[in-house]
């Protein structure tokens, strides 16, 4: 049954798409997904390579940077896509890749200003810089602190 209704429901999803006359956008429920999360910006590039929004939980962060979107944007709408425990079988949590980096921390590492980096990413970063590369805030210090809470939730999610 629940095949039989998704098949009608993007029956009419086609029908809508082929009369333009009727149609308001590509998917609306695309442009809802990316205005909750700040990210209209993009809808034009998805609706470009008719990406919607259930193909989403299909894409990698990879597809997105491909397509122009920047890697901190890309991260934040995989992870979104993944549902609200925030990922899904196969996929990385936001939360356990560096927002440098865009990789999975081996080494997650606190800065002063409350993120957690790789600390190899943060470490470089702050070679040349004394403000958050999230922020761009002025960091009080450049003390670092292993997060071995995360480190022992991406152990166990890796192996």
């Amino acid at each position: 049954a629940r095949a039989a209704t998704v098949e009608a429901a993007a029956a009419r999803h086609r029908e809508v798409a082929a009369a333009p006359v009727r149609r308001v956008s590509g998917d609306l429920a695309l442009a809802a997904f990316l205005e909750r999360l700040g990210l209209s910006a993009h809808l034009s590039v998805l609706e470009a390579e008719e990406i919607e929004t259930p193909e989403l939980a299909l894409i990698t962060k990879d597809d997105l940077v491909e397509l122009g979107i920047p890697g901190r944007d890309a991260v934040t709408i995989i992870a979104a896509a993944a549902g609200p425990e925030g990922a899904s079988p196969g996929r990385t949590p936001q939360e356990y890749l560096c927002p440098i980096s865009f990789e999975i921390m081996v080494d997650p590492t606190f800065a002063v200003d409350g993120n957690t980096y790789e600390r190899a990413s943060i470490e470089s970063w702050l070679k040349d810089h004394d403000t958050s590369p999230l922020t761009n805030e002025t960091l009080s210090s450049k003390l670092l602190v292993p997060n071995r809470a995360l480190k022992s939730l991406i152990d166990a999610h890796t192996l």
